[in-house]
């Protein structure tokens, strides 16, 4: 074996049908291509150690130049910090592959922990210094060969699948209770299947909202319909300055009013759901000139609810028009398509219908602060709101290998997002105290 620094070879594909790329050596006699090389990173965990070898070996019947990846991991330190082992690509194009396959196990003989995550890395393209990355959990690893295949797609993080650099295998420090073992990873590689699963990206299509505008002569000519459905309409794109009061009380009081009539003009009056936006000319307010975006989140509903309290606590609308409006948002979330009592992240205003297959942890803590200001201000509705509130288990979106709030769930993946809050002083804040008092 050959400890520390290993080159491993990146062959080219084994034949043109196979539609398969090696990212390192398949056997223990490599070709002479250009090398990718395994190394530790920097930002290994202090007091940390890794040592990548080579190791011959054979898997039913087949040879194999398998990398052995041993790591220590000291019980103290920060809980941010990684062991990583890069294998670096050499702005790899993998957009003519959908999956990615490695034959792993653990060493029997040091001992290893059951999961590990492994990812690809590259430049963002918009952000200098900043990294895309698409990661993917590892679990029940054992002492057996066993080959992972891996959907590109359900690696979350990366939406263009060229100029890769590197690809990492990561052991958190704070999920890596069983601190020193050994894994052997061989036969990594690329594959074309004609079969890439679902994605992250899929759209939701709303096929009740393309029949309603259809039935309208199509999306432009069924502007005037929408509008038609909201409570109201902006009359003028400015308004005149010598209007706006120059004491500062009556100036917040004019701002307060003046971001009511807005947030309750622009909602569907039949379903009582805000929209998320309306862009119009700086010059005009007319309808055929601007964009109606009839669709909502979790977020914009939470906020309407809080908006008509408030409204009512500043006694721009009476208790029983509040009642109304509320009522009639509630009676539109009882009938939206929720995934274990937790809603999506976007609706359509006009149908009801779900367009998308996230399920937003910070999103869906607005809407239950929302229900729960709105049970607390107007008992009459209490029930409903606790209904709608208890429905949905918090526990749902904690990693218990993080122990820490994951940032949703692809219900179209059935796997949590890779990514996680891990400040407090975060909008996850309010949600994790959500779910501790729950």
């Amino acid at each position: 074996m050959t400890i520390g620094h290993i080159e491993a070879t990146k062959a080219t594909e084994t034949s043109p049908a196979a539609n398969r790329l090696l990212l390192t050596a398949s056997d223990t006699s490599p070709t002479q291509n250009e090398p990718n090389h395994w190394q530790p990173l920097a930002e290994a965990i202090p007091g940390a150690t890794l040592e990548l070898a080579t190791a011959a070996t054979e898997i039913d019947g087949t040879s194999y130049h398998a990398v052995r990846l041993a790591y220590r991991i000291p019980s103290d330190g920060d809980e941010t910090r990684a062991v990583v082992a890069a294998l670096t690509l050499n702005q790899l194009d993998a957009r003519n592959y959908d999956h990615l396959s490695m034959l792993i196990k653990g060493d029997p003989e040091t001992g290893f922990n059951p999961s590990l995550t492994v990812g690809f890395h590259k430049p963002h393209p918009q952000i200098n210094g900043m990294e895309e990355v698409a990661s993917y959990r590892v679990a029940e690893i054992t002492s057996q060969w066993q080959r992972v295949t891996i959907p590109l797609h359900g690696m979350v993080g990366i939406t263009d699948w060229n100029g890769l650099t590197s690809f990492r295998v990561v052991l958190p420090q704070r999920d890596t209770p069983v601190r020193q073992g050994a894994y052997f990873i061989a036969d990594l590689s690329l594959s074309k299947t004609g079969d890439s699963g679902p994605s992250a990206l899929d759209q939701v299509i709303a096929r009740n909202k393309d029949s309603w505008e259809q039935d309208r002569g199509g999306q432009s000519a069924s502007r005037h319909a929408l509008r038609e459905r909201l409570i109201g309409w902006p009359s003028a794109a400015l308004i005149d300055s010598a209007t706006v009061p120059t004491d500062d009380h009556e100036f917040l009081l004019k701002l307060a009013r003046d971001t009511w009539r807005g947030i309750d003009a622009l909602t569907d009056r039949e379903h009582g759901l805000p929209l998320d936006r309306v862009h119009f000319d700086r010059s005009t307010t007319a309808v055929d000139q601007a964009f109606i975006g009839d669709y909502t989140s979790t977020t914009n509903i939470g906020f309407h609810l809080l908006s008509i309290v408030a409204a009512h606590e500043l006694r721009f609308i009476s208790a029983e028009e509040a009642l109304t409006k509320l009522g009639n948002t509630l009676a539109s979330l009882e009938k939206m398509e929720t995934y274990k009592g937790f809603f999506y992240n976007y609706y359509n205003t006009t149908t009801l219908e779900r367009t998308s297959d996230f399920i937003s942890f910070v999103d869906s803590a607005w809407l239950t602060a929302g229900l729960m200001v709105t049970q607390q201000a107007f008992p009459p509705l209490a029930d409903r709101c606790h209904h709608l509130i208890g429905q949905g288990d918090y526990r749902f979106f904690y990693d218990p290998g993080w122990n820490l709030m994951s940032h949703g769930y692809y219900t179209n993946l059935d796997q949590r997002a890779t990514y996680h809050y891990g400040s407090l002083f975060s909008e996850a804040r309010l949600g994790s105290l959500i779910a501790i008092g729950q």
